[in-house]
């Protein structure tokens, strides 16, 4: 049996994705104490934009937990941005509000203040209102806005194992069941097949 990914791909507003393209310097940060889903979050955001001809940071305002360092590419993960690089895009997900992204935006107030910014959540409470803003509520998790994505790559990336891992630990650790099933549209889609085992 599969799932046809086909209907989601206009989900994806199109601000958002030029926005993402156009791109060259992403500073991708979600949540304080971060989570399976935002970690996912944040690490897809940037091998998207990576594969995009793009560089990316992944920042969060505290340290990852040594529960998810089997994900790929997790000690990537930073607290501060790299000063070395001239960030020219801010992608924030899986935040409910902007407060949600902790010290780390304190830090770095005109960075973050300077950067245009795209969006990406599933909480209902986000009232992010700007036109690359991009809240799907009914989505059941962090990463789920992100299954519709149309920069869809050829052939299955390494890295996409990783994420179905997170999201079978997720629903071994008792999170909402639709996020595994979430979580593996998210990796069929990238893997550029509109078609996915159920």
């Amino acid at each position: 049996m599969t799932i046809d990914l086909d209907p989601f791909l206009s989900a994806v507003p199109a601000v958002v994705i030029d926005r993402l393209r156009g791109a060259h310097s992403v500073l991708a940060v979600s949540h304080e104490n971060p989570d399976a889903d935002t970690v996912g979050a944040t690490l897809a955001v940037c091998r998207l934009v990576e594969r995009g001809g793009a560089i990316a940071t992944a920042v969060f305002a505290d340290p990852v937990p040594p529960l998810y360092d089997f994900l790929t590419d997790v000690g990537r993960a930073r607290t501060d941005p790299d000063p070395e690089i001239d960030y020219d895009l801010l992608v924030v997900s899986d935040c409910g509000s902007l407060d949600r992204i902790g010290a780390v935006r304190g830090r770095h107030p005109e960075l973050f203040e300077r950067l245009p910014r795209v969006v990406i959540d599933h909480h209902a409470s986000n009232d992010a209102a700007g036109p690359t803003d991009w809240i799907e509520p009914h989505s059941a998790a962090g990463i789920a806005p992100l299954e519709a994505w149309r920069l869809r790559p050829s052939g299955p990336p390494r890295w996409y194992a990783s994420v179905i891992h997170v999201s079978l630990w997720m629903l071994l650790r008792g999170f909402r069941a639709m996020n595994g099933f979430c979580g593996a549209r998210v990796c069929f889609s990238w893997c550029g097949t509109a078609a996915a085992p159920s």
